[in-house]
């Protein structure tokens, strides 16, 4: 298997949190599933577009296990007491039907919203999807996320209809 130099970042919040940003490893599991559980209902309504209230083993493999190229997830981690925590995670997957071309989704905790998590996260997540040819980046989300739109606002992403669902709204940027 090919060795991969992936990226991290040591980051310090408005308030003085020491913040680490860091790709997933299968190792995170326990940790994305304490992410997971301790997010609002809405949180988790938002991140999976439907009522997800707990996360299985194999899911949990799933959103954990990277290419580091097709696929991608940076957390946004501090350290409480002698263990990490995840308060963020963006992610990208590429659509295998369209080379070059990613579906994204963010999530931040809600305790840790409205300090710039999630703009640091996707900043990031794009620069590490253009080094990866990837060109386009998606993400579908409901209508009634005004976190997302006001973020995909601020990164310049285009929004129109989702033609499956009229409850949602696809945005979309060219990052090539």
């Amino acid at each position: 298997m090919k060795q991969h130099t992936l990226p991290s970042w040591e980051l310090k919040l408005k308030g003085g949190t020491r913040l680490t940003i860091r790709p997933i490893t299968l190792s995170d599991q326990t940790m994305e599933k304490a992410f997971f559980e301790q997010l609002s209902q809405e949180s988790r309504h938002y991140r999976f577009l439907g009522g997800v209230s707990e996360l299985s083993s194999q899911t949990l493999a799933k959103l954990c296990d990277m290419d580091y190229c097709h696929d991608m997830a940076f957390l946004a981690v501090i350290n409480s007491g002698k263990e990490e925590q995840i308060i963020g995670v963006v992610r990208y997957a590429e659509d295998p039907k369209s080379p070059h071309v990613a579906e994204l989704a963010v999530t931040v905790a809600d305790d840790w919203q409205h300090q710039g998590i999630a703009t640091e996260l996707l900043t990031r997540l794009i620069q590490y999807a253009q080094s990866k040819g990837i060109k386009k980046i998606y993400s579908v989300d409901s209508y009634a996320n005004r976190k997302m739109q006001q973020l995909a606002s601020d990164f310049g992403f285009k929004s129109h209809p989702d033609p499956d669902d009229s409850t949602q709204v696809i945005y979309e940027i060219d990052i090539s």
